[in-house]
């Protein structure tokens, strides 16, 4: 088997190096994160070991069920992030899928209103799936069926979704696209939350001190993450709280490699950089607010510059097409005469004579 590439090859601190290629769509690859390939296997174990304990909830069909809709809810927050993104003006070149939505290592589209758009489309799309489920289930059980968010399986034991084929199914949907959505607004990286915080704060304090927050709000909400596991022996917020505290510190890490170019120092080594450091340097934020608005300025150019010249191609292209109709038109009128013409074509006959006309 050949090797990964370096970028690809698992570190501690790349979480999103601990995965695997799945699928390319277009320029994007999909990659499926070891979080996801070990739930998994851990869901159907525990399925297939506890098979004829009507106690146990997630069963082999239940399991079934929750996997496929964890599938379709993570791989549409995903797609969804990713088209909107890139149609802003941002850059994914790859999305990991993991078990609480994706990962992704890209550029957010430029500016802080746009990146807002790009961290909030997944999660309201993984909502949506949610609140469409649960319209189905009030309606379906007249009202006595009401999802709980704090509880998002307590509803499988009730009497109308266990005896149902259909609900079953749409139950668990609406239950994993809550759970994604909220987790994917965690202020902490690698969830896009971090991105909606970070742009909301950019505009009171600079996009440099906006990052710096975020980080510090990452490791508040990773050190809950990890309380809240250890208290309540729940090992999937330890496992996210680790993974996110890895996020940060590297961030943090390429936060002062990026300090240390600005400061006029050679290319740094990592494994030789100082401690991380949160102390604020004004000048240095300046410095570095001001080199990351000439990039957005830069990317804000080239994205206009691109819907441009696609407008004038469309104009262009639709210009074609109706002279093309035209001349169709006219070949019609002089072979079988002007009553030949049906509506359509009158209106556009009718239409190209009078912008004639006007512009001769």
């Amino acid at each position: 088997m050949q090797d990964l590439p370096a970028s690809h090859a698992p570190r501690v601190d790349q979480p999103l190096s601990w995965s695997v290629p799945a699928a390319r769509i277009g320029s994007v690859t999909i990659r499926v994160h070891a979080f996801l390939l070990a739930t998994i296997v851990i869901v159907l174990v525990r399925a297939a070991w506890h098979t004829g304990n009507d106690a146990f909830l997630l069963g082999p069909r239940p399991a079934g069920l929750f996997l496929a809709a964890l599938v379709i809810v993570v791989t549409i927050h995903e797609v969804v992030t990713v088209l909107v993104s890139r149609r802003l003006g941002g850059h994914m070149p790859e999305i990991v899928l993991q078990p609480l939505g994706g990962l992704d290592d890209g550029v957010p589209p430029p500016g802080w209103r746009r990146a807002v758009v790009t961290a909030l489309v997944g999660p309201l799309s993984a909502m949506s799936i949610s609140v469409v489920g649960a319209i189905v289930l009030l309606a379906a059980t007249n009202g006595a069926v009401a999802p709980d968010p704090f509880s998002p399986i307590s509803g499988l034991y009730s009497t109308e979704i266990a005896s149902s084929a259909w609900l079953e199914p749409v139950y668990i949907l609406g239950a994993v696209a809550t759970v994604v959505a909220g987790v994917n607004l965690l202020p902490a990286p690698p969830f896009r939350g971090r991105i909606l915080f970070e742009a909301i704060l950019r505009p009171q304090m600079g996009t440099t001190a906006a990052r710096r927050m975020t980080r510090r709000l990452g490791v508040v909400t990773v050190v809950l993450l990890v309380v809240i596991g250890l208290l309540g022996l729940w090992l999937l917020p330890v496992l996210v709280g680790g993974m996110c505290g890895a996020s940060i510190y590297r961030e943090r890490r390429r936060a002062e490699t990026e300090a240390a170019i600005l400061k006029g120092a050679s290319w740094p080594d990592e494994r030789r950089l100082p401690a991380p450091t949160e102390e604020p340097d004004p000048m240095l934020d300046l410095r570095t607010d001001a080199l990351i608005d000439q990039e957005e300025a830069a990317a804000k150019d080239d994205l206009e510059d691109r819907e441009s010249a696609r407008t004038g191609r469309s104009a262009r292209q639709a210009a074609a097409r109706e002279e093309a109709e035209l001349d169709r038109i006219l070949e019609k009128i002089a072979t079988r005469g002007l009553e030949s013409l049906n509506r359509q074509e009158q209106r556009l006959l009718a239409k190209a004579t009078e912008r004639r006309r006007e512009d001769p």
